[in-house]
């Protein structure tokens, strides 16, 4: 009797076993065909920019940029943030081709290329290198740059300039950054991936090891590849001398990328968060400073994939603190993005609640294309 029970028992647990593994499958199956087929607004934009900026921020949400910037006015930091002059933003969804949260190479290939991969690929998908929207902008005679306080190899700075099937594939990504002759200007961190490349092209572009080299450089296009630490003063001088490289009758694009918000978030440091948002707020005030006056041009800033969040609090200025933290992990939470310029209007008056990542891609090709 008890052996025939135990059969039983033992029958329903495979059969629960069984429907659970099938449930997940079918979930993840609708899920891929979904993302696969239906992701993105695909909002039309008919006016044409010149230029574009896009300012992405590794990790940072509305909520931090919000809680960031109290603190920054409250303790003297900052008037205001640049990005809440902006004229518009509206909510970003970052999830990736996964079923776990995206990390920031799927969310810069998503902006770069207009599709969903899978996290940990590089503006690549099932076998084959997408086209980017650099490449466009690239083939419309518009210059082409990258500036990061991170490294080159990684991220968003590597989607925009580069394709693998692994964002561990730092090595090959310079190397493809070191053939791409379109792309213009690329400064940020990662001289060790550089040093073992033979065959560097200097004599139209110059490839230097320290800012005083970049300072001293008289040829149009430069790569600047740092061994250490970029100070936030010196980030702030490579953005403007990526913008008067690269200012042209023909326009350019140029992809600023700020990180270390991310580990911050996973430290549970509020300073250090609040020190990375800053960073990527004044990113954003310098590439304004461009944007605000000079006619057809866009400034677009966001941040990539989601880590952690917050508790609900009273926005006082001493809650947030280290404790304030919910969670430190990636999450599946919205970023916030912020537009200015050419093409804002259009967008604000067709009352999106929300756009994807790939939407940036989209935005972009309709203003540098139109």
């Amino acid at each position: 009797m008890k052996l025939t029970k135990l059969k039983k028992n033992t029958k329903l647990a495979l059969a629960i076993i069984i429907i659970l593994a099938v449930t997940a499958m079918l979930s993840g199956v609708f899920f891929m065909y979904y993302y696969y087929a239906v992701y993105g607004i695909r909002p039309e934009i008919t006016a044409k920019a010149q230029s574009v900026i896009l300012v992405t921020g590794e990790g940072i949400s509305g909520e931090y940029v919000e809680a960031s910037e109290i603190y920054a006015k409250a303790n003297g930091l900052s008037d205001g943030f640049a990005m809440s002059g902006m004229g518009y933003s509206i909510e970003l969804k970052t999830r990736s081709l996964n079923i776990y949260p995206s990390d920031s190479s799927a969310s810069g290939s998503a902006m770069a290329s207009g599709k969903k991969v899978h996290n940990g690929r590089v503006s690549h998908l099932r076998g084959r290198n997408l086209e980017t929207v650099s490449q466009l902008a690239s083939q419309k005679g518009m210059r082409v740059g990258i500036v990061t306080n991170g490294y080159v190899t990684a991220g968003v700075s590597a989607t925009f300039s580069a394709y693998a099937s692994s964002s561990s594939h730092h090595n090959a990504i310079a190397r493809q950054q070191a053939d791409n002759k379109n792309l213009n200007v690329l400064f940020g961190l990662g001289q060790e991936h550089f040093n073992g490349i033979s065959g560097i092209e200097t004599e139209n572009r110059g490839f230097h090891k320290t800012f005083n080299e970049l300072s001293a450089c008289d040829k149009e296009d430069a790569f600047l590849i740092f061994d250490t630490a970029i100070s936030q003063e010196t980030f702030l001088l490579l953005i403007e001398k990526a913008i008067s490289m690269l200012d042209n009758e023909h326009g350019f694009l140029l992809i600023v990328d700020i990180s270390g918000s991310g580990s911050a978030v996973k430290n549970r440091d509020m300073k250090a968060l609040v020190e990375r948002v800053m960073i990527f707020d004044r990113a954003v005030e310098e590439a304004l400073s461009y944007t605000k006056f000079k006619q057809n041009s866009t400034l677009i800033a966001t941040g990539t994939n989601a880590v952690g969040k917050f508790k609900p609090y009273d926005k006082s200025v001493s809650s947030i603190n280290n404790s304030l933290f919910a969670s430190n992990t990636p999450s599946h939470r919205s970023a916030k993005m912020y537009i200015h310029g050419t093409g804002m209007q259009e967008l604000r008056a067709q009352g999106h609640e929300y756009l994807d990542n790939t939407d940036i891609y989209h935005i972009i090709k309709q203003l540098i294309r139109n």
